[in-house]
């Protein structure tokens, strides 16, 4: 191990002592590759209104718009965000943002990963840290270590718990990085400029499918396939055939599509059973369907972004007290989310 004399400068003084000359170079590398982003930041501040007027114009882009949100399931309704592809050409054009990940812990069964989002102009950083277990869940445990087995949700086949492989791993880490990486992202843009933005891409996706309904139906069914999943099942999500489809019915699988590409874990069976209950519900349990119902049309650039979720559960008649009706049903109370108050979950 070589060492050498070092002085430090402090505020109560010099200090000087023995350093290792790797870790001091090491060090001292580090710390001046944070001076120049600084510095940078410094010298090429950004300008807000650029900003926004750069943003609103990728908003404008039949490509971009179509992966600006998500809609992830959650308990029988949605809750609706942006996706980390937005997140991500947002930071690049509002410019002087700094993201980092770093491992912080690592043995055999964990993991710990930390993901810093700095604004280098105002100096703030949000921080994040996750445990990341070294496993997955398989349906089939051939020639894996498994470590654990339970019955799936529906009962109809075994979930087994193995050790994941490194590709496994980095593709689970990635996902959570992502997520962290977008949630840092967005507590650091302005907000109203963000609100400007989901009106722009609502109106944007409102225009693509009033153009050609049919032609952008039949592209949500092409990325629907490339996810492994077919135009019968597509089709009996929706309840209707692709004809008849309406502006909700598009907005909806577009958004589907989105939710299962937003690294937070949503599948196709999540979907299914978010908006039409579970195949395998036991007797007495009310049916959840959960419907997007109104977004901002083309037509209506003042509007609000409206995402209304409606729950209509209605109790089984076996489930009634004793002397009433059984032919009747009792529907609970209708609720609503609102995507500005769940956008950043």
């Amino acid at each position: 191990m070589t060492t050498a004399v070092a002085k430090r400068e402090t505020m109560i003084g010099t200090e000087t002592g023995l350093v290792e000359v790797g870790s001091s170079a090491l060090v001292a590398q580090a710390k001046a590759a944070v001076e120049a982003r600084y510095t940078m930041a410094f010298h090429r501040p950004r300008n807000e209104e650029m900003f926004r007027a750069n943003l609103l114009d990728r908003c404008k882009s039949p490509a971009f718009a179509d992966v600006a949100f998500y809609a992830k399931p959650i308990g029988g309704s949605k809750v609706w965000g942006w996706s980390i592809r937005f997140a991500e050409t947002a930071a690049r054009l509002y410019k002087n943002m700094e993201v980092k990940t770093s491992v912080v812990y690592d043995d055999d069964t964990k993991r710990g990963v930390r993901v810093c989002v700095s604004d280098l102009e105002a100096n703030c950083t949000v921080e994040g840290e996750f445990v990341l277990e070294k496993v997955v869940e398989r349906r089939s445990a051939s020639g894996r270590t498994v470590l654990r087995e339970r019955k799936s949700a529906d009962g109809s086949h075994v979930v087994f718990t193995v050790l994941a492989t490194e590709d496994e791993l980095l593709t689970k880490q990635n996902a959570l990085v992502s997520k962290y990486r977008r949630q840092g992202i967005l507590q650091l843009l302005p907000g109203d400029i963000l609100e400007e933005a989901k009106k722009a891409c609502a109106i944007t996706r409102r225009s693509e499918q009033a153009e050609d309904p049919k032609a952008y139906a039949r592209k949500l069914i092409d990325e629907f396939r490339e996810r492994g999943i077919s135009p019968e099942e597509v089709q009996a999500y929706v309840g209707k055939q692709i004809d008849l489809w309406t502006a909700d019915d598009l907005e909806s699988l577009a958004l589907d599509v989105q939710s299962m590409d937003a690294g937070d874990g949503v599948t196709w069976t999540d979907l299914r059973e978010a908006r039409h209950g579970s195949p395998n519900r036991g007797k007495g349990e009310g049916e959840i369907k959960a419907t997007v119902i109104e977004v901002a049309h083309a037509d209506e650039p003042d509007s609000e972004v409206k995402a209304v979720e409606e729950i209509k559960a209605t109790a089984n008649a076996s489930g009634k007290a004793k002397g009433k009706d059984k032919t009747k049903t009792e529907p609970e109370p209708e609720t609503s989310t609102d995507p500005r108050d769940d956008l950043f979950d």
